[in-house]
């Protein structure tokens, strides 16, 4: 084996041509290699640009995984549950009212529909023509004052049906101490809620003098005494009942 590698060495030596003094200096020469600056630097940049593109892409690549990610994410978090229909859960409320309940308003709904009683008819009584238990009262005489003259706007009266049956008063003619014409006489009607008055019935009220009855002192003379005079008569004109009596008709 010592033998080959001899034999190997020795024909290096021939192919090469070199002897060992001659490659040791050929080792021990100096190489002088020529750098330009302005081309280095453009390699340096080209690698520096190319290192950069590099990086960028891998960053670019990175960042639209984890954008992608997060875009599934949010839209599962965000895709919400469809509510349950608002009818269902009113249908699932209610509540079947009671029979018994139903059963217990039934009555009330009766009770209203009841129609009122009808009101007790009075007895009927028969209409009195011929008159000798009827009486009337004038109680007040209401007047107005004018300086020197008055005027008799109303009267205040009771009638008592003393006869045994109904009475149908119509109204007053009422006269004036010292007005003694005719044609100075007042009629004044009676009201229809005061025309029908039945046995035993009293009846207080007030009625208007129509247009009022004007008076002054030198015609009814001492106004604190005056006497006035009132005929009632029936719905016919019949007389039924009179009265006189003195008021004070001063201002």
């Amino acid at each position: 084996m010592a033998r080959k590698d001899i034999f190997n060495d020795e024909k290096s030596k021939r192919d090469s041509g070199l002897d060992d003094d001659e490659r040791a200096s050929l080792m021990q020469r100096e190489v002088n290699i020529a750098v330009s600056p302005r081309k280095m630097f453009k390699g340096l940049f080209v690698i520096v640009l190319l290192v950069g593109v590099f990086f960028l892409g891998r960053l670019s690549a990175n960042n639209f995984e984890l954008t992608g990610l997060a875009t599934q994410d949010v839209a599962v978090e965000e895709a919400p549950e469809e509510p349950a229909p608002e009818e269902a859960a009113v249908e699932e409320v209610a509540v079947e009212v009671p029979e018994e309940v139903i059963e217990e308003s039934q009555p009330l709904a009766e009770e209203e529909t009841v129609a009122a009683p009808e009101e007790v008819a009075v007895a009927d009584e028969p209409i009195i023509t011929t008159y000798s238990k009827v009486s009337v009262v004038i109680n007040k005489v209401d007047r107005n004052w004018m300086d020197d003259w008055g005027k008799i706007i109303g009267l205040s009266y009771t009638i008592n049906n003393g006869e045994e049956g109904t009475i149908k008063p119509g109204s007053f003619k009422m006269s004036v101490e010292g007005y003694t014409d005719e044609s100075s006489q007042k009629i004044i009607p009676l009201a229809i809620a005061q025309q029908t008055i039945t046995s035993g019935q009293k009846v207080s009220a007030s009625v208007e003098v129509p247009n009022g009855y004007a008076y002054n002192p030198k015609t009814a003379g001492n106004l604190k005494n005056v006497r006035i005079s009132i005929i009632m008569f029936d719905l016919d004109g019949k007389p039924m009942a009179s009265y006189s009596n003195e008021f004070d008709l001063n201002g």
